[in-house]
C-alpha cells in the first residue's frame, strides 16, 4: 500500500518540475526609446500649452518567443503611428534591434508646461542674456507594442508598453511659439 502513495508523490513532484521549466520558457518583448530634444523660442506667458513638431524616436528592442514558438508579427505604436515587422524581418534580427519611427506633429496633443521659456516681463529683464533653460518630461507620450508568437497549434500574443520622454531645449535668441 505505501508503493502507490510514494508514487503518486514521484509523479506529483516530476509534474511540477515540468511544469516550472515549462514556464520559465516565456515570451518576451523588452523595449527602450531614446529621447528627442526639441529646441522651443520663447513664449508669452499666457500660453501653457506647447504644440510639438514632428517626433522621432529611436528604439532598441528584444522580441523572443519560446519553446516550440517562433516570432510572426510584432506590432509598434505611438499615437497614431504604427510599425510592423513580419516574422521573417523578425527572424533575421541581431538579439537587440533598433527600429526608428517618426509620430508627426498633427497626432501630437499640446504639451502644457508652465513656466518654462517665458519671455521676459519687461525691458529690464530683456537687457539680461537668458540663462540656457532645459526641461526633460520624463513621461510626454507612450508607446505600445505586441509580439505574436505562433506554433504548430497555438497562438499566444505578449504586449509591452513603454513612457516616451522629450527634452525641450529653450532657444534665448528664437521667436515667441505657441
Amino acid at each position: 500500500m505505501r508503493s502507490i502513495p510514494c508514487s503518486i508523490a514521484i509523479l506529483l513532484a516530476v509534474a511540477a518540475v515540468a511544469n516550472a521549466e515549462e514556464n520559465s520558457l516565456t515570451h518576451s518583448l523588452v523595449l527602450t526609446a531614446s529621447t528627442p530634444r526639441i529646441e522651443i523660442s520663447r513664449r508669452s506667458t499666457t500660453r501653457n500649452y506647447l504644440r510639438l513638431p514632428s517626433l522621432e524616436y529611436a528604439f532598441l528592442f528584444t522580441a523572443r518567443c519560446a519553446g516550440n514558438f517562433s516570432p510572426q508579427s510584432m506590432s509598434l505604436s505611438i499615437a497614431d503611428s504604427r510599425k510592423s515587422l513580419s516574422g521573417e524581418q523578425l527572424e533575421n534580427l541581431t538579439a537587440e534591434t533598433a527600429l526608428t519611427m517618426t509620430v508627426p506633429a498633427k497626432q501630437l496633443a499640446p504639451l502644457a508646461i508652465e513656466n518654462f521659456c517665458i519671455m521676459p516681463a519687461n525691458d529690464a529683464d530683456a537687457m539680461t542674456p537668458p540663462s540656457s533653460e532645459t526641461i526633460t518630461v520624463p513621461a510626454a507620450f507612450s508607446a505600445q507594442a505586441s509580439l505574436l508568437c505562433v506554433s504548430e497549434d497555438r497562438q499566444e500574443m505578449i504586449y509591452a508598453s513603454n513612457y516616451l520622454g522629450i527634452t525641450l531645449i529653450c532657444d534665448s535668441g528664437g521667436e515667441e511659439t505657441e
